[in-house]
């Protein structure tokens, strides 16, 4: 399946009849026109294929909705089909709840070809800030970043082996980064964070220092963090372990993802000793006693977002 657009945006759906013509309605208006949606619907059982069907005869070749019999995929794997799909220059995930500003396209597409220029040949994503917003769409916070005390250059891979501060909805991926984090593997702890890893181990990560999307707020995605359409039985209680900061459980998923980014770039012929060695650290950390837990912590910059986070991490490891 081929298309001759500049961007794919790829959007999973799952009982989103409440708020995705505003979604929809945002996508069309925005000041870059060289897109194609893709949207791949988990078995809503309200009216949300319906009203997707509606705009795809509103606006003939723009969406294209898959009908792939694959059944409940869950959130990951959806995103994961999405991505296998997509053969444009350049892809951004999309949430069916949310409102984009109308050059996010336009900023989003500006940054990451910069961004290119600087690491040619490289994966590159580029994310922006989002704007909370309730159910009705008034402001709940201007800036996710202030509200949860994210650093947004905080984007090495060092930095993002600890915490993810990249929400799927606001990234834009090129071409190279779309290939190489696709299929997410069993081990991703969620898909955005994924993705983020592999970009920075192989490429390049940056940001845009201002909101493109209105994040809706409700209750059916309120654990803000994930913003999931729906989830698988494991997908769930993966969850509630990491709610219920289950320490251990956490830190061994996020290693298992390390060690899933470093074979994945070294499938691809990847060569970057650098992210190999900082990698390898942050893997290393069980094995060693307490001492030299914090110090190969602080000797590399594994530091989260806030020192409070930092010292409980410090603490606990």
């Amino acid at each position: 399946m081929k298309n001759s657009n500049l961007i794919d945006i790829l959007l999973p759906t799952y009982n989103g009849s409440k708020y995705i013509r505003v979604l929809l309605d945002s996508l069309f208006d925005q000041t870059i026109k060289d897109w194609h949606l893709y949207i791949r619907d988990d078995h809503s059982k309200d009216d949300t294929i319906a009203i997707i069907q509606e705009y795809c005869d509103r606006y003939p070749g723009k969406i294209t909705l898959l009908d792939d019999g694959l059944g409940n995929l869950g959130i990951d794997k959806n995103f994961s089909t999405l991505l296998a799909i997509s053969k444009a220059a350049y892809a951004c995930f999309c949430d069916q709840d949310d409102q984009w500003m109308p050059d996010k396209l336009e900023v989003s597409l500006q940054a990451i070809q910069k961004l290119e220029k600087k690491v040619p040949n490289k994966p590159c994503l580029v994310y922006s800030n989002l704007q909370m917003v309730d159910e009705n769409l008034n402001v709940i916070a201007e800036s996710r970043w202030k509200e949860d005390n994210i650093k947004p250059h905080y984007v090495s891979l060092s930095k993002l082996l600890m915490q993810n501060p990249i929400n799927g909805c606001v990234m834009i991926m090129n071409r190279r980064l779309v290939e190489m984090a696709n299929p997410v593997p069993p081990e991703a702890l969620w898909f955005d964070h994924w993705v983020s890893v592999v970009a920075a181990a192989a490429g390049k990560v940056d940001y845009i220092d201002r909101t493109t999307i209105n994040y809706r707020i409700h209750e059916y995605n309120a654990s803000r963090g994930e913003n999931r359409v729906t989830k698988t039985k494991e997908e769930d209680q993966l969850s509630r372990k990491l709610n219920n900061r289950n320490f251990k459980e956490y830190y061994a998923r996020l290693t298992e993802q390390a060690i899933a980014v470093k074979k994945r770039i070294e499938e691809y012929g990847y060569s970057n000793p650098a992210a190999t060695k900082t990698i390898n650290a942050f893997v290393s950390l069980k094995q060693k006693n307490p001492v030299n837990r914090r110090w190969i912590m602080v000797k590399n910059g594994f530091f989260k977002h806030t020192w409070a986070s930092t010292f409980k991490w410090l603490l606990r490891i």
